[in-house]
């Protein structure tokens, strides 16, 4: 390969992480849209206060219930954000529980 050759590769790949830099701002600043940092932290050790179900109650149990947030993530695959992360407090609210637990969950329920 000629010089000249590999020193071109080289420009082009030295581009390349300046482009995934770009992407990684860009992502942080939609996340920041959706995460508020600051002295509201949510109970759940180094979880911010969510945003994103767009109810309050909602967002306040996504931030101290790790189960709600997990359920949260895992219906977010197949339906739209908010109503995905608004699920877990439906659910909680519709049991009556104030946290979900999965072992509670889990449990047959009694006939009579």
């Amino acid at each position: 390969m000629p010089p000249g050759a590999r020193g071109a590769a080289s420009a082009d790949r030295r581009h390349v992480p300046l482009a995934s830099a770009e992407r990684a701002v860009h992502r942080r600043s939609a996340l920041q849209q959706v995460i508020a940092c600051g002295p509201g932290y949510g109970t759940i050790s180094g979880v911010p206060t969510l945003r994103i179900a767009q109810e309050a109650a909602a967002d306040e149990l996504l931030g101290r219930d790790p189960l709600a947030l997990l359920l949260g993530m895992l219906l977010d695959q197949q339906f739209p954000m908010e109503r995905a992360f608004g699920a877990p407090w439906l659910l909680a609210d519709r049991l009556g529980v104030e946290n979900l637990d999965a072992a509670a969950l889990a449990r047959p329920i009694p006939r009579n």
